[in-house]
């Protein structure tokens, strides 16, 4: 069908999808009510009244978070599958999963521990494919992710804490994303995923430093690949917070860099920064809305989803373990890449 299109029209009925879609997205007001909701079953009706069928209540038995976020994860899945006329962009969403399930898999391994968060089950690569290979047979696994757990693993020699495999992980797995993003020859795509690894990287600047971590080690947590070069920010780690701001001039990230250093020198919680980059990347999330045909519809909306389904697992997880409003808005913040 693809192929009887024409350039301009190629794209039109993913569009067409996505737009009745996009009116379905969870705003702010909806997350607040889940936070605000008196217990997990209040939350969910929330999910189900914006359209999430896993989160149905019924008589038999509560849907689970892994169910629920798996189902909205299949849908959006086949949302791709079904409307994009280059298949590498379903490459480029399920890659995502894979790196997670690496990391997972790999975290669970190492440290003997049930994963921390339940596996992604719509990647590309099976997941017993990923396993074996943890074990010691990579001749399956993609070379992309070889090289993510060869990174890994040479890392958690170094230092045996989770951390190093998050890391390790994420910096391949940027580097393979934004690849892929120029090989598509879409700049809405490459400017979005250049804007998740600058904000990741201003966060682990900040927080390094709010906890007092040697310029070093920040450096290690930082991932190459965004406008602006880790070692641009690692050249202002040790100055002064009202200097940083200076430092990053003409980036686009000056007002967020200033407002983060003032909390910074005056020793008061983060919460701008994350309050700000969430505002960021939601801001070049919607610039999709205003392309009338075109890739960036269907690309901004796999975005917008995406993180849309790391909150509702935040947040449904917070109610279920109990914790305060209060402290889910603050893993909330905690989620702004």
């Amino acid at each position: 069908m693809w192929q009887m299109l024409g350039l301009e029209s190629k794209y039109a009925y993913a569009t067409g999808r996505v737009r009745v879609l996009e009116t379905r997205l969870l705003d702010r007001g909806r997350i607040d009510r889940m936070i605000d909701a008196p217990d997990v079953e209040g939350a969910l009706k929330v999910l189900a009244e914006a359209g999430y069928a896993g989160a149905q209540l019924s008589e038999k038995a509560r849907p689970t978070v892994d169910d629920i976020v798996s189902g909205e994860e299949e849908r959006l899945a086949r949302l791709v599958r079904e409307t994009t006329p280059d298949p590498r962009l379903m490459e480029f969403i399920t890659a995502r999963w894979d790196f997670h399930n690496l990391k997972v898999m790999l975290k669970a391994r190492l440290h003997r521990v049930p994963p921390e968060k339940a596996v992604a089950r719509h990647g590309t690569v099976d997941l017993a494919v990923i396993e074996r290979a943890i074990e010691g047979e990579t001749r399956d696994l993609p070379p992309h992710l070889a090289k993510a757990l060869g990174a890994a693993r040479a890392a958690h020699d170094i230092r045996a804490v989770p951390e190093t495999i998050d890391i390790a992980v994420d910096r391949e797995m940027y580097r393979y994303l934004l690849a892929g993003a120029k090989s598509l020859g879409i700049q809405y795509l490459v400017d979005l995923v250049e804007m998740e690894v600058d904000l990741l990287n201003l966060s682990v600047f900040f927080r390094s430093r709010r906890m007092g971590r040697e310029r070093d080690m920040a450096a290690e947590a930082m991932v190459p690949g965004g406008k602006i070069s880790p070692l641009r920010l690692i050249a202002c780690y040790e100055q002064p917070p009202e200097a940083v701001a200076a430092g990053l001039a003409g980036t686009g990230y000056e007002a967020l860099a200033r407002r983060a250093a003032a909390a910074l020198a005056a020793g008061e919680p983060l919460a701008e920064l994350e309050r700000l980059s969430e505002a960021a990347m939601w801001e070049g999330i919607r610039k999709a809305r205003y392309v009338p045909l075109g890739p960036e519809p269907l690309i901004g909306f796999m975005f917008a989803k995406l993180h849309e389904l790391k909150l509702v697992r935040l947040v449904l997880v917070g109610k279920i373990s109990g914790m305060s409003r209060e402290s889910v808005r603050e893993r909330l913040r905690d989620a702004h890449v």
